[in-house]
């Protein structure tokens, strides 16, 4: 039997306050040649009781379930069951535009590419208005240099996986680790790495949702350490493939870890991991070193990292500042 022509894959985990309207948007799509499939990761509220609802209305749900294992391994196991020739993610707090998958397509197949990309919202509250966050509004063509030049200097094209369409052989031979966070940014090198042509579309059709309690935005724990083990794919496949990129990546170790130092002030933890902070500083230094010979790439980002590494006790203060003025307007506002 002929399969669809995409398969769209929905991990969740005890999203019962948004993943009606995830669902919805997916499956009042202009583009209706797809197939639905919703892992269940060990949810404990009432999301399989609303996925099973649309699953009973509409033949183009599939429905799998597992143990609660993370994002990354709820994916891979949709991965597992795609029938379509192409593949597209969605998370279960966000949402999509009518268009999106038929603009998607429309462009993949045009442009005889291996990857489309679409601009995307922001949205903090759940019935907040999105905003949105790209400001490219051109459709660009990308060669395989220049997806991964782009990929690595600005920020239009980021490594989450959901705001994109792929041709289904990108991941005939790769899977999304079992990490605590960053697990996307595990995978995009290779992606990009085995695109031969890739198109991006200036529409903002993809809704991601901010949530206070995500991965990226708790509490410093031990398991934000794992951001670091995220930059060693992208290492190996620039380092590799990519030599005249490598400074990216340089200024990308060094970004990663004065995002785990930024959080672990924020969060209030500086005492507790005193150890740990002042191994992260070392680390920092040393990178800050190598970067000398690459500050061209970036001026701004590197007198950043000079800041946070020379003087740290101003970034100490600064952050905490900021941190309680952060908390302050949220309070005013919401």
């Amino acid at each position: 039997m002929k399969g669809p022509k995409i398969s769209i894959i929905v991990p969740y985990y005890n999203s019962e306050d948004f993943l009606e309207r995830c669902i919805e948007s997916i499956l009042k799509q202009t583009f209706s040649d797809f197939e639905l499939i919703l892992v269940n990761d060990g949810s404990t509220d009432k999301s399989s009781q609303i996925s099973q609802a649309f699953a009973d209305l509409d033949s183009r749900v599939t429905l799998l379930q597992k143990e609660n294992g993370g994002q990354g391994s709820a994916r891979n196991l949709g991965l597992d069951h795609v029938r379509g020739n192409y593949i597209g993610f969605v998370d279960s707090d966000d949402f999509i535009e009518p268009q999106m998958y038929e603009i998607l397509y429309e462009k993949i197949i045009l442009n005889d590419a291996d990857l489309a990309i679409c601009g995307y919202n922001i949205f903090r509250k759940k019935n907040g208005t999105p905003k949105p966050f790209t400001k490219i509004r051109d459709v660009i063509l990308f060669n395989n240099f220049s997806l991964m030049k782009t990929y690595l200097s600005e920020s239009y094209i980021s490594g989450g996986p959901c705001n994109k369409l792929y041709k289904k052989n990108l991941f005939d031979n790769l899977r999304f680790p079992i990490l605590k966070m960053r697990e996307d940014a595990y995978v995009m090198p290779y992606i990009i790495k085995n695109t031969t042509k890739a198109v991006f579309v200036g529409e903002d059709l993809y809704n991601w949702f901010l949530r206070e309690g995500s991965t990226e935005r708790s509490s410093f724990t031990m398991n934000n350490l794992s951001a670091m083990e995220s930059i060693n794919p992208l290492e190996e496949v620039v380092q590799n493939n990519y030599p005249s990129l490598f400074g990216y990546v340089e200024m990308e170790r060094a970004l990663t870890r004065v995002y785990l130092l930024s959080k672990i002030i924020s969060s209030g933890f500086l005492k507790k991991y005193r150890e740990l902070y002042i191994e992260l500083l070392d680390e920092l230094n040393t990178d800050f070193k190598r970067l000398e010979q690459y500050k061209y790439i970036n001026p701004k980002q590197y007198k950043y990292i000079r800041f946070v590494a020379k003087k740290n006790n101003l970034f100490i203060i600064y952050e905490y500042v900021i941190n309680k003025l952060k908390i302050t307007i949220k309070r005013i506002l919401y």
